[in-house]
Order: structure tokens, then C-alpha cells, then sequence
């Protein structure tokens, strides 16, 4: 019997529990080669078929490559023989003299027969310890997994084409999982794509979709944070896809987290209802970035406090004739709000310049307060008379001068009609 162990397990302290290989066992052995990676093992076998007593016994040649754990080479020679190299190869001496010469098929005949043979994984091992085999791995890869999917093995065949990524395209395995039964398996493949730069926006919105029907909120929330640094995905379209999902509640934490405060709040009003939470939100972030505008905040009271805040705090960068825009439909909050900025700051002279509301809207606003002085809005009803006057004189002037050019170019038409 001829054994030997796996060199890599027999150097740690319990090397002696190392894999213990067979070979030729039952057969008396007469050689064993060395030849690169392949042990060739000459046994000695009673013939199939004595024809004489010299002919009792017959010589098999076996060539064994040990790393990859298979049979490379397998013949009877009807004589006994002996092997011997010469420059690495091998040769053949049979006992009625006749040399032959044993030479290795090169890598892509190998492959072919061991699939035939459907052996990919032997195809797998054999690509990787040869020189050039790199560029045969994924190919491999992607043939073991068609072989793993067409028996059922869903989950091997998946970690098959994981391998396959950057040459097998990406539509192929996903149309294969898209099936609700097989969405965790497609989640292992999409999240392996994302480890690499071959995924898109498209690949992104698919794995979100596996992740809520299956309800993984923490998966998702890891994968989120993960793609949120990697400065390659659109948060834009993805906190699109988010709120399309019903996910608004991990969504906005993380817009908050980014500093996308437009997602947060959209998400905090319109999705989750909590316009107490969007407004306390909106307070803790600096003056200059609380664009509430055009934010229904759906608490006047609460917003009444906050846009107070924002003008004590920062009178300079507010602007408040923007800030009106809230109270737009509420006129004893418009008026409470314009009381409270008349102190503050000039309102009306930012509302003069800005246009952003009509006089007379301002006026009936005003005309709502029971503390607000006529002579708060004097010099305000004033100029936007003078205003309206030199507009009026301007106009008139425009309406003579086109009259005049009008009976100009009548003139000019009836000298026409006479010529």
C-alpha cells in the first residue's frame, strides 16, 4: 500500500491527523514517479485475458495529480514495464522493447473533457493550479452554476456565479432569482455585486426591493450606510425608491445622518405625519440652512415659536418675507407673525423690495391687529402710493406716445392708397 499526507496539515502540532490518501490500493506496486504535480504509480495486475504462462501478468500505469485529487491518465499495458523521465517527461519501456512517450493535454483539452464529465468543481481546481488558468476561472464558474441551477441547487449555484462577476452580465443571474422564492438567494448575489464597481442604480433598486419583501430592515440599513459613503450611488433615486417601499422610518434616519435635510423633512411630514418632530428638527440645524418655506408643517402654533426662534437667532440670514410664506392662508398668524418681525427686523422694507406680496394683501393682514399703530405702516402706504403714482404717469405718457405713433402710421397708409 502506498500512502502519503498533505504536506501543508502535517507541519501544525496535530499534524498526524492530516488526510491519509490511498493509491493503487489491493495492487502490488512496482514504480512511483514524481513528474511536476502528477505521481505516476506502475502496478502489477493478473491479465484480463492470459494467453500464456508469460503472459500471467499485465502492468497499469496511473497517473495521479495530487493537488487536484483526480486520475489525469489511466492504460493497461498487456506486458510488464518500467517508467523512467528524460527532461520531464515520461516514458514507457515495455517488456518486448517498445518506448513510448506519455504527453500532458494542455489546459482547454482538459477542461472540455472534464465537462463532459460534469465535473466542474475537479475543472475549477485544475484552473487554478495551472499557469493560465485565471482566464478559464469564470467561465468555469459560470457553467458549474447553470449545472447547480438546472438540479435545483439554488444556493451553490448562486455562490457559482458570484465568481462569475465582471463576465457574466448581471441581467442573466438576476432574471434566474427574480422568482419570490429565491429573493435571498439574489440578495447574496446583489450584495456581492456591490462589493465590486460593476453594479448600477438599477442593481441598487432591485436589492432594496428583496431587502422590504423580505423584510430585512437591518440588512437593509447596513446596506444603505454602506453605499451612503461610497460616493459612486444617486441618494437621491435611492431615498425615491425608499419612500415608494414604505421604508420612510429607517429612510429618514438616514437622510438626517447624511445631512440631507429636504429628504428628511419630506419624509418626516408627508410620509410619517410627525410635524412636531419636523419642526424640533428644523430647529436644531443652523438658521441659514431652515428652508421651510414651502414646508407644511401642519402646527402653527409650534411653527409660530420656530420661525420666532430663527429670527432671534439670526436675524441677518433670515429672510422673512420668505417666511411669511407659511402663515400665507392664515391671517391671525400672518398678523402675529408680521407684529413680531416688525420689531425685529424691517419686514416691510424687505417685503417693498422683495414684491414677494401685494400691498394691498400686506394692508389687509395689517388691518388685523389689534396692537399694530397706523404709524408703524406710514411711510410703507406712502411710498407704495408715490409708486403707484409716477406708475400711473408713466403709463399715461406710454398710452399718448403709442396713440401719436399710431396716427403716424395711419398717415402713412392712406399716402399709400393715393399713390
Amino acid at each position: 500500500m502506498v500512502f502519503f499526507y498533505e504536506a501543508d496539515q502535517c507541519t501544525e502540532a496535530d499534524g498526524y491527523r492530516g488526510r491519509c490518501l490511498q493509491l493503487g490500493r489491493s495492487h502490488e506496486k512496482l514504480q512511483l514517479l514524481a513528474l511536476g504535480e502528477h505521481l505516476v504509480l506502475l502496478t502489477k495486475q493478473h491479465a484480463l485475458i492470459p494467453s500464456n504462462d508469460e503472459a500471467e501478468f499485465m502492468s497499469m500505469v496511473t497517473v495521479y495529480n495530487v493537488k487536484g485529487q483526480y486520475i489525469g491518465f489511466s492504460c493497461s499495458i498487456p506486458s510488464l514495464c518500467r517508467l523512467f523521465t528524460v527532461d520531464q517527461c515520461l516514458m514507457i519501456l515495455s517488456k518486448d522493447g517498445t518506448l513510448s512517450e506519455l504527453t500532458e493535454k494542455n489546459l482547454s483539452a482538459k477542461l472540455d473533457i472534464l465537462f463532459k464529465k460534469n465535473l466542474y468543481d475537479v475543472a475549477v481546481i485544475l484552473a487554478k493550479s495551472s499557469k493560465d488558468g485565471a482566464e478559464h476561472l469564470k467561465s468555469i464558474h459560470a457553467k458549474y452554476g447553470d449545472y447547480l441551477y438546472g438540479k435545483g441547487d439554488f444556493d451553490n449555484a448562486v455562490s457559482e456565479y458570484k465568481e462569475t462577476i465582471g463576465m457574466l452580465e448581471p441581467s442573466y443571474v438576476i432574471k434566474r432569482y427574480l422568482d419570490g422564492s429565491r429573493l435571498r438567494q439574489l440578495c447574496v448575489y446583489l450584495e456581492a455585486l456591490h462589493d465590486t464597481d460593476c453594479y448600477t442604480l438599477y442593481h441598487t433598486n432591485i436589492l432594496l426591493n428583496c431587502y422590504a419583501q423580505l423584510e430585512e430592515r437591518k440588512k437593509m440599513k447596513k446596506f444603505l450606510e454602506k453605499i451612503a459613503v461610497d460616493g459612486k450611488t444617486d441618494m437621491n433615486s435611492v431615498f425615491e425608491v425608499l419612500r415608494s417601499l414604505k421604508v420612510s422610518e429607517d429612510a429618514s434616519f438616514l437622510a438626517v445622518k447624511l445631512n440631507m435635510h429636504d429628504h428628511a423633512l419630506s419624509m418626516m411630514i408627508e410620509d410619517l405625519g410627525r410635524h412636531s418632530t419636523a419642526v424640533k428638527y428644523i430647529e436644531k440645524r443652523p438658521p441659514e440652512e431652515a428652508s421651510i418655506e414651502n414646508t407644511d408643517l401642519a402646527c402653527p402654533d409650534e411653527t409660530m415659536e420656530l420661525l420666532q426662534h430663527l429670527i432671534d437667532e439670526s436675524p441677518k440670514s433670515v429672510d422673512p418675507t420668505q417666511l411669511l410664506k407659511v402663515f400665507i392662508n392664515d391671517f391671525a398668524k400672518s398678523t402675529a407673525f408680521i407684529e413680531f418681525a416688525l420689531k425685529k427686523i424691517l419686514l416691510l422694507f424687505r417685503i417693498e423690495t422683495s414684491g414677494i406680496l401685494h400691498p394691498l394683501v400686506v394692508l389687509e393682514v395689517l388691518s388685523r391687529s389689534n396692537t399694530l399703530t397706523v404709524a408703524a405702516v406710514k411711510d410703507y402706504i406712502i411710498k407704495w402710493l408715490d409708486a403707484q403714482k409716477k406708475q400711473i404717469e408713466s403709463d399715461q405718457k406710454a398710452i399718448v406716445e403709442g396713440e401719436r405713433r399710431m396716427q403716424e402710421v395711419d398717415k402713412q397708409i392712406e399716402s399709400l392708397k393715393f399713390k
